[in-house]
């Protein structure tokens, strides 16, 4: 299997980066720092996604999974304490780089006959609290 792990550089990622390469499939790191051995990509920029999901498609010819472990966390003490910076960067981790991986690899995951997409949620998106309201929004 072909699987592409994003935020592969940080903790979650290089877990899961071993498990599947462990396993004996072919990974295809992201990160956009370029660490671990990533390939440097910046997912808020949806014309770099697109042609990382060409060089997938030219490289490997398919792609059989994704997993998106793009992420961030901000918070408060109360929900009035929350800055709007903090709902800005939370919208582009969480959502705006999972919109551009998701449109991107669609038609790769959909031709490999059994493509799957997988993201980590959290407790949160199902009860917040009023410090982390803005993290629970955007990870619902």
């Amino acid at each position: 299997m072909i699987i592409l792990v994003t935020g592969a550089a940080g903790p979650a990622g290089r877990a899961v980066v071993r498990r599947f390469t462990d396993k004996g499939h072919t990974v295809i790191g992201v990160d956009k720092s370029g660490a671990e051995g990533t390939l440097p990509v910046d997912l808020l920029d949806a014309e770099e996604v697109r042609r990382l999901a060409a060089h997938g498609q030219t490289e490997h010819g398919r792609l059989d999974g994704v997993v998106h472990l793009v992420g961030g966390w901000r918070g408060s003490k109360t929900f009035a304490e929350t800055r709007l910076e903090d709902w800005d960067l939370l919208h582009d981790l969480l959502v705006r780089t999972l919109q551009h991986v998701t449109l991107a690899f669609e038609p790769l995951l959909r031709a490999s006959g059994h493509g799957r997409f997988a993201i980590v949620s959290a407790l949160a998106a199902e009860r917040p609290t009023q410090g982390n309201a803005a993290y629970g929004a955007a990870k619902r």
